[in-house]
């Protein structure tokens, strides 16, 4: 569909796109395909980005605790910001995740979302105007949950199934 904020989507590039780097497909493409996002194993997980026509990779967010590093990530609608996943391992307490978002020139990094309830953070598309990020909670007690989580300030809404429509969406 085309603009539901509701909707979860993946993006796979084949492996000729790839084919000629390191790179492990956690991340995805910007809206005009010039790069990608991804997890910089080399680096320790930093979130990175690739451009796609030069092979050039560059360093967005760096992680400087040991267990500290990113995951999944995903763009925005314009390109600007990227969201993605934090993640500290650590031996001596529970992992701990968070939604955070970045500004493409790595600068304004901030939590959205960040709990120690949270088992997982499966991330999902941006809403169309930029405003939300749909992500799948994993909560510690009580299942999952599909939630919608504003880029401003972080706030976070539920699908409501008695008010949940599905419409068709056509293009204009």
């Amino acid at each position: 569909c085309v603009g539901c904020v509701w909707c979860v989507g993946c993006v796979w590039l084949g492996g000729e796109v790839l084919a000629d780097t390191k790179i492990e497909p956690l991340g995805a493409p910007t809206p005009d395909g010039r790069y990608i996002s991804f997890v910089d194993w080399d680096s320790g997980g930093s979130l990175s980005i690739l451009d796609l026509e030069t092979k050039k990779s560059r360093s967005i967010i760096d992680f400087n605790k040991p267990g500290e590093q990113a995951y999944y990530s995903s763009w925005s609608p314009d390109g600007k910001r990227i969201a993605y996943l934090w993640w500290e391992m650590s031996e001596d307490k529970p992992d701990e995740y968070s939604l955070s978002v970045v500004d493409v020139t790595g600068s304004n990094s901030r939590d959205l979302l960040k709990s120690e309830k949270l088992g997982w953070i499966e991330l999902g598309n941006w809403s169309s105007d930029g405003r939300y990020i749909i992500a799948t909670l994993s909560l510690a007690e009580s299942g999952s949950q599909l939630v919608r989580v504003s880029t401003t300030d972080g706030s976070v809404q539920t699908p409501n199934p008695k008010h949940t429509q599905h419409t068709k969406h056509t293009q204009h």
